[in-house]
């Protein structure tokens, strides 16, 4: 599948960045990675990224999921996240 578009989004639901500068392939069992980095705090508790995809034949969804990580001082917190599919795609 292709990926056409990754952008990531405030708890306000204002366009913070876009990951990619053209469509991305993802060969089948293939994975990428999109970082935010620890210190961002723009997001809020309500960042989020949407993604956009397509197939040329019809293929198994793609399993997209978020992974946080947090290592300050002695304590550790991790936790993930499974996307969900919304349909269309918000009007900013």
């Amino acid at each position: 599948f292709t990926l056409k578009s990754v952008r990531y989004y405030d708890s306000k639901g204002t366009l913070l960045q876009h990951y990619l500068d053209k469509p991305m392939i993802i060969e089948p069992l293939g994975s990428t990675r999109f970082i935010v980095p620890e210190s961002e705090s723009k997001g809020g508790s309500g960042a989020k990224f949407l993604i956009d995809w397509e197939a040329a034949s019809p293929v198994v969804e793609p399993i997209i999921e978020s992974v946080m990580i947090g290592t300050k001082l002695q304590q550790g917190i991790s936790f993930i996240s499974t996307g969900r599919v919304i349909k269309g795609t918000p009007a900013r």
